[in-house]
């Protein structure tokens, strides 16, 4: 395994720092458009990700950067993993938050860096520090005192640690950087996506024509609250 530099190893849990950060305030924004089906609020996700990604690259004139990784079959193989896993990972996260939920998300995302520590520890071959094992030791004497006290593991609280742990595990061994990853994370899910906000239309259930400017200005938000954490923590790790 290579050193670390200190200065990457700073920057790396600054980035880390702020997605989750960002993350964690994310339900304050989601309980904003809870009247919008969640599937639709993913699609939406997906969508404006990709828009605002396609004109960061316009600007930048990075196409050429992303023509190896698209025209590398197993690459494209990969990052279709990854994108199911973190689209998973919105879509039972927005479902709590709109559900009320909140507390049981707020538990899985205690419990995601146990998960990310065991995947370290058990495919990476890394080894913990004293520190580092007190701290997991008293993470896991948090998570356990919640589930007492919950009574039990909610599925909400299983599932996101275990997508998000995943998603962050395959990103480290998949040799792409933030920008390009999630791009083609978002190539490979926007045809769903614009299929389904399609069929909506047809039934005229489409939140996003019937809602107020309002509604319609925070569904394309959705496109930067799902894009700045996902580059912060993709860069991080």
């Amino acid at each position: 395994m290579s050193q670390q530099i200190p200065g990457q190893t700073k920057q790396g849990l600054l980035c880390a720092f702020g997605a989750f950060v960002i993350w964690g305030t994310n339900p304050l924004f989601f309980k904003l458009i809870k009247q919008v089906s969640v599937y639709e609020i993913i699609a939406h996700r997906i969508l404006w990700m990709v828009v605002i990604l396609f004109g960061l690259m316009f600007i930048t004139r990075r196409f050429a950067h992303l023509k190896p990784y698209i025209t590398d079959k197993r690459m494209v193989g990969m990052m279709l993993v990854t994108a199911l896993l973190v689209s998973t990972n919105w879509l039972v996260f927005t479902w709590a938050v709109t559900h009320d939920r909140v507390l049981h998300t707020s538990m899985g995302y205690f419990i995601n860096p146990l998960v990310n520590v065991l995947l370290g520890m058990l495919f990476l071959r890394e080894k913990l520090r004293v520190g580092q094992a007190i701290s997991v030791a008293l993470a896991t004497i948090g998570v356990l005192y919640m589930i007492v006290q919950n009574g039990t593991l909610p599925w909400v609280a299983i599932a996101l640690p275990l997508s998000f742990g995943m998603y962050g595990f395959l990103r480290k061994k998949i040799p792409i950087d933030a920008f390009n990853g999630l791009m083609m994370e978002g190539m490979t899910l926007v045809p769903f996506a614009l299929g389904y906000l399609i069929y909506l239309q047809t039934q005229d259930s489409l939140s996003f024509t019937q809602e107020g400017l309002g509604t319609k200005g925070l569904l394309m938000c959705c496109g930067v609250v799902s894009i700045v954490p996902l580059m912060l923590f993709t860069a991080g790790v």
